[in-house]
């Protein structure tokens, strides 16, 4: 079977999508599939490339570095696509771009919905994103040869907004994909010795400024708790946790994958109270490495934190406090949830989501023919 992958989400740095489809193109080669990635440059270590943009220093220069190989990466991969010598195309465009189609003839593709979060209001009304991705997800599952979802919520959610043949839409568990990247964990300087932690962008939907408000008289008490935040602070989020008296409270640290690994070894637990997720890997990763877990009891988190974790409602700020006292204050939950997540989190490997992409990849090749 050769599979030709869209290059296009290889230009984006470290990032849930980036980290699944390089993990997928490795998948698939050891399998023995022939991978078509006509990669001009890369954004990450993911996946490597004679050019990675993420070497280059910020500004100008590497934003017409990025401009450039992802316009000559777009007119290869076209140029593939019209040759017509692939059974299947897997597009990996997070913004869901069509202009594949001009040129993919009759080869078959399998779309992966990761989440129908563009189409979704969060409470507030506010929208994640423009309408115009949206229409364009829903364009492309109409087309597809297969749909995989990766949680059964996205599924129901995706068939709620379209009619779909629903034998044409499957689900296939997102796996915990951090072994694959960082099999140890490291030195991680600037770690508090007591912290939880919060792990993902602070978009809208993540409800970061409503954790910091709901957990702020946690933060208040003089044991030394603090929330550690993956990705630097900017200077309007330090000027929010200034303006609540929280500005020493809340660290904001880069972390590489091996470095995260660590962080969710140490915290005292992982709190994830977003509005909307199409999975939701951090609550994976985090019981898998015994990490507690608080999230919330919306869209895709129950079924896949199940009963692993403690769930809250994420716009009720005095439950969400209640669970983060109780999981900072009892040791014995700590260890009960620790040992429950690793459990849980032995049923998301990458093995499984494999032989699940491989099957469904098969049967778009198969229905060229």
């Amino acid at each position: 079977m050769r599979v030709l992958v869209d290059p296009e989400a290889f230009r984006h740095g470290r990032c849930g999508p980036t980290r699944f489809y390089a993990a997928v193109c490795r998948g698939l080669r050891a399998a023995g599939v022939e991978v078509d990635l006509p990669l001009i440059a890369s954004g990450t270590d993911y996946m490597p490339a004679r050019l990675r943009l993420d070497r280059v220093r910020p500004g100008p220069l590497r934003d017409r570095l990025s401009w450039w190989s992802g316009r000559l990466s777009r007119r290869l991969y076209h140029r593939h696509l019209a040759s017509g010598r692939h059974d299947v195309v897997l597009p990996t465009s997070m913004q869901h771009d069509t202009d594949f189609l001009e040129h993919a003839r009759e080869t078959p593709f399998l779309l992966v919905c990761h989440d129908t979060m563009r189409s979704l209001p969060i409470p507030g009304g506010a929208i994640d994103a423009w309408a115009d991705p949206v229409h364009r997800l829903l364009y492309l599952a109409r087309r597809a040869a297969r749909v995989v979802c990766i949680s059964e919520a996205t599924r129901r959610d995706l068939l709620t907004s379209i009619p779909l043949p629903p034998e044409r839409v499957s689900v296939i568990p997102h796996a915990n994909l951090l072994p694959l990247w960082a099999p140890t964990g490291a030195a991680v300087p600037g770690l508090p010795a007591r912290f939880l932690l919060f792990v993902g962008s602070r978009q809208a939907r993540k409800n970061f400024d409503g954790t910091v408000r709901a957990l702020a008289p946690l933060f208040r008490r003089d044991d030394g708790i603090r929330l550690v935040c993956t990705g630097g602070l900017n200077v309007w989020e330090r000027d929010f946790l200034n303006s609540l008296g929280l500005g020493e409270s809340v660290v904001g640290l880069e972390l590489a994958d091996s470095e995260l690994v660590t962080a969710y070894e140490r915290a005292l637990g992982l709190v994830f109270p977003t509005f909307y997720e199409g999975f939701g890997l951090p609550v994976v990763e985090a019981m898998a490495l015994g990490c507690p877990v608080i999230t919330s009891n919306v869209s895709s988190l129950p079924e896949v934190a199940g009963d692993a974790a403690l769930l809250v409602d994420p716009t009720h700020h005095a439950a969400l406090l209640a669970a983060a006292t109780r999981l900072v204050d009892d040791p014995t939950l700590r260890t009960s949830l620790s040992t429950a997540g690793r459990e849980r989190a032995g049923g998301f490997t990458f093995d499984a989501m494999m032989a699940g992409l491989l099957e469904q990849l098969r049967a778009a090749a198969a229905s060229r023919r």
